[in-house]
Parts: C-alpha cells; structure tokens; sequence
C-alpha cells in the first residue's frame, strides 16, 4: 500500500507500464537511473499491476 505516489530505484535505464484489472494501461512512462517518482493521486484506490 502506498498514498499517492511511489519510487522506483533502477541501476539500468528502461520503461513501466501500470495496469488496472482488467488489463488497461493507465500509465506508462521512462525510468532513469537512480530514483525515478511515479505520482498516482490522479488514479482511483485499487490495485494495479507493474511491468
């Protein structure tokens, strides 16, 4: 469980891709190396998938 937002720490440059349940893309963004911030206040309460 997190509020509103959450970090992501990589050694390597990439992408992440969120999802809802039913397998919709609700975000999708670049990760840096080091810390990279994701902000999901905009997002209603539930679960989410992370690849």
């Amino acid at each position: 469980m997190f509020n509103d937002t959450f970090s992501i720490n990589s050694n390597t440059r990439g992408s992440i891709v969120i999802y809802d349940l039913i397998g919709k893309i609700i975000k999708s963004e670049k990760i840096d190396l080091e810390i990279t911030n994701l902000d999901l206040s905009n997002y209603p309460n539930g679960i989410y998938l992370i690849k």
